[in-house]
């Protein structure tokens, strides 16, 4: 028997590697790099809680102050973080907006404005801009520290808003 094992144990790891191989396709899943990206409808919140603010840092220099509605926080199907931000001014004056940030090619987009009264009003000319380009700097700041990996959501929700809260400037 320990004559024939030298043989056998290269022929034994061989087939077992060739096991492994033709089953890795079945258990991958299926990326077509080919097929293009598609943008989900969505529907701002309808209604949300300004109490419950968590502060972002917003890298520009601004008398305002920021903060994400953390229950306004989703992941659509399309992998864009859609939630609702809000600016206030040192005299308490209210921009309320409902984003979107997409970690794919690290950009994002206003859905619409929110205001007392009125409710939501859709922004229907929005186009996507690069954070880094975007007036709206914060986004920077939450896509790099808190929302993204690399190109790739750092995962459900509530994961989201722990990390966001890590993030928070001390208030």
């Amino acid at each position: 028997m320990t004559a024939v094992w030298p043989f056998f144990k290269p022929a034994l790891c061989a087939g077992i590697g060739l096991l492994f191989v033709s089953s890795a396709p079945a258990q991958a899943p299926q990326f077509d790099p080919e097929t293009p990206w598609v943008e989900k409808p969505q529907t701002p919140p309808a209604t949300f809680d300004l109490a419950s603010l968590i502060p972002v840092e917003n890298p520009a220099r601004s008398s305002l102050s920021f903060g994400v509605i953390p229950e306004t926080i989703t992941v659509g199907e399309d992998a864009v973080i859609r939630y609702v931000m809000v600016a206030t001014s040192p005299s308490g004056a209210l921009n309320v907006q409902y984003e979107g940030i997409r970690c794919a090619d690290k950009t994002i987009k206003i859905y619409a404005n929110w205001r007392a009264g009125d409710g939501w009003r859709d922004r229907k000319k929005s186009e996507w801009a690069e954070w880094r380009l975007s007036p709206a700097r914060y986004a920077l700041r939450m896509g790099r520290d808190a929302f993204c990996n690399v190109q790739i959501v750092y995962g459900a929700p509530d994961v989201l808003v722990k990390r966001l809260e890590a993030a928070a400037p001390l208030r």
